[in-house]
């Protein structure tokens, strides 16, 4: 048997129980062995609290409507486009980037974005719900036009976005909506829009400069027919004042031909101011037009000629021909090149090009942009993953799990003694207690180190100790421990009794594979003391005994506890052992711990690691302070903790299976 320690090496007075708020478990065992430990012991928490949010998080992103981005690309000409323009081919190297900023800003106005809402309304597109009539589906009964045509126009603006790409010449028009379709349509409404109105600006100025030719030309055509009529009038009159009468007639019949030439020639002007609009035609007016201008100056000359050989006419008159005849063709001249220039402008009109062009078309995209499904799974699996984690951590630091010795020593103000590990490999707890005393084990290592403590404890004073194994709550291995331990005082030669008080539901029974005859029950219910024959069993191992509690019983225990037998029958216990181990009831939810507690040496308290609250713990503590437990010191142990740290029974065992022949 090891020697008595002197009662002075250890204080078995219990502490004050520590109310302050007590420090999260996490700041003093951050390592990855209590990280691993925390997963082991609330996996089941972890794996419901993930399942849970990870359905609430798809139903989330299953309701997201999606939204659809299309995209069409805009290129910004190097230069001007017009293909007569000789500068069109020069190098894209010399595109200004201000210009392209600028038909950023243009494609960005509210000019744009007007043209193709009303293309959009011309189509009756149900997205943007833009003109009068859309009115109550917008929610406003009473919506003047502009108002609604005001919110139509920023939705849509809303929904398209423009930008230059980097620094080159590409302008990106993007454009969402929860159709694809749609999107694909907004974009290249936009980019057709912008590239309609380059080439509809262009083509007003070659149309206007053309205007100003055509008004040119119809005031020198003008002038034209003003100074023929004078000089038509001034011929007449001159003919009718000559003598010869052959001359008079020859003169007569050339100014004739003049007037028919002059005819012709204007009727041929209408019709190429008809036919201005197609080149081809235009051209080939206009050589007749001058054929036949020819024709009437050759006329008019020998009208002249003949004037001047007639001799009837006076100088000044004959000047006075000369000069109306002279400003006649003048004018005819300008109004010739006036249609041809005219006819220039048509086909330079045919030939302008806007200074952007669609470089690449949107099309209806087959995924959409938001949400993206596979990353928002993937960040919502890893959030359920974070929130089961964080619910594990969240019980075991804020709602008062004590999951190793220092927390259960800060929080309870007692003593642990030792930390019991896990079953491994799914051995059962009644094989593990069976066979822990016999074999090296961390479980075996743990429970010597817990009864050399209270070996300590109980150095000195009276013999035949007894202690009490009691939990604040069920379900927290109080039995299989007292089993461990009364087999454990046993194995170091001291005479044990492990009496089974739990009369509720006594287990010690089940623990150890013997059927009870008779038990605690009978002996506490019987009239008198000499029914104690042939109450307590041995076990397999030397020096222990065992009191079972006879299950099956039903009447009330804390009337037959607190009778006087039951004291006699402690009495009599420490006179004939050396140690007596009371498996005993969880204090909260029974009384009679409590009432046990007034008759022992020593109150052990079993504590669930992950499991037991220390608001539970502390209450279970603080109900034996209120029921009385006379001088039994109170210490703990814990129970069913991670094996990491068991590493040095573990490595011993590990290296004495390797020494062992197969």
């Amino acid at each position: 048997m090891l020697e008595r320690a002197s009662p002075s090496l250890v204080d078995t007075r219990p502490r004050a129980l520590d109310r302050r708020s007590p420090l999260s478990s996490a700041a003093r065992n951050s390592g990855p062995a209590h990280m691993l430990g925390l997963l082991r012991r609330q996996w089941r928490l972890i794996v419901a609290t993930s399942l849970l949010c990870s359905v609430l998080v798809t139903i989330a992103i299953l309701q997201i409507t999606p939204v659809y981005r299309a995209h069409a690309l805009i290129l910004v000409a190097p230069t001007g486009g017009d293909l007569l323009d000789a500068k069109t081919g020069m190098a894209a190297s010399q595109i200004d980037s201000a210009r392209v900023d600028g038909e950023v800003e243009v494609l960005r106005s509210p000019v744009v974005a007007k043209a193709v809402l009303a293309r959009l309304d011309r189509l009756r597109d149900p997205i943007f719900e833009a003109w009068p009539g859309s009115g109550p589906s917008l929610g406003v009964a009473a919506a003047t036009a502009g108002d609604v045509e005001t919110r139509a126009l920023d939705r849509l603006r809303r929904s398209v976005a423009i930008a230059r790409k980097g620094l080159t010449a590409i302008i990106q028009v993007s454009a969402k909506s929860p159709d694809p379709g749609r999107a694909a349509m907004l974009a290249n409404a936009f980019a057709e829009e912008h590239v309609r109105q380059q080439l509809d600006a262009k083509i007003a100025v070659v149309e206007e400069s053309r205007a100003a030719l055509e008004r040119g030309a119809e005031a020198a055509a003008e002038a034209s027919r003003r100074a023929e009529s004078e000089l038509g009038a001034f011929v007449r009159a001159s003919i009718d004042g000559v003598g010869d009468p052959s001359t008079r007639e020859r003169l007569r019949n050339l100014l004739a031909d003049v007037d028919d030439a002059a005819a012709e020639r204007a009727r041929l002007e209408d019709v190429a101011r008809a036919e201005a609009d197609d080149p081809r035609s235009h051209r080939e007016l206009l050589a007749q037009l001058k054929t036949m201008r020819n024709r009437e100056e050759v006329l008019g000359a020998q009208l002249v000629a003949a004037f001047q050989t007639s001799g009837d006419l006076s100088p000044s008159a004959l000047q006075r021909v000369l000069e109306l005849r002279q400003a006649a063709i003048g004018n005819r001249e300008l109004h010739l090149r006036a249609l041809a220039a005219s006819s220039a402008y048509v086909v330079r009109r045919e030939a302008q090009m806007p200074d952007s062009r669609i470089l690449s078309r949107a099309v209806p995209p087959s995924e959409p942009s938001f949400p993206r499904l596979p990353l928002f799974f993937a960040l919502g699996g890893l959030a359920s993953v974070a929130a089961g984690i964080g619910a594990a951590f969240l019980r075991e630091s804020r709602l008062g799990g004590l999951v190793d010795a220092p927390e259960a020593e800060r929080v309870l103000g007692i003593p642990v003694l030792a930390a019991l590990p896990k079953a491994e490999g799914g051995e059962s707890r009644s094989a593990l207690v069976a066979n822990a005393v016999k074999r090296h084990s961390a479980y075996a290592e743990a429970v010597r180190r817990a009864r050399f403590d209270l070996e300590v404890m109980m150095s000195g004073g009276r013999t035949g100790h007894v202690i009490l194994v009691t939990s604040a709550v069920e379900g927290e291995g109080k039995t299989v421990t007292a089993v461990a331990l009364a087999r454990a005082f046993a194995q170091v030669g001291r005479k044990t009794l492990l009496v089974d008080c739990d009369l509720r539901r006594p287990a010690v029974h089940n623990a150890v594979g013997i059927p009870p005859q008779h038990g605690l029950f009978d002996f506490l219910a019987s009239s008198g003391r000499e029914d104690n024959v042939g109450l307590t069993v041995p076990d397999r191992f030397d020096n222990l005994h065992f009191l079972f509690g006879a299950p099956g019983r039903h009447a009330s225990t804390d009337m037959l506890l607190a009778s006087g037998k039951l004291e006699w029958l402690l009495d009599s216990a420490r006179e004939a052992f050396d140690t007596v181990v009371l498996d005993s009831p969880p204090l909260l939810p029974a009384t009679d711990s409590r009432i046990l507690a007034q008759h022992v040496d020593i109150v052990l308290m079993v504590v669930g690691p992950g499991k037991t609250t220390g608001r539970k713990a502390a209450s279970a503590i603080a109900a034996l302070e209120r029921a009385g437990r006379g001088e039994a010191s109170v210490v703990a142990v814990l129970n069913g903790v991670d094996m990491g740290d068991f590493g040095y029974a573990r490595a011993d065992r590990t290296k004495r299976a390797r020494r062992s022949p197969p």
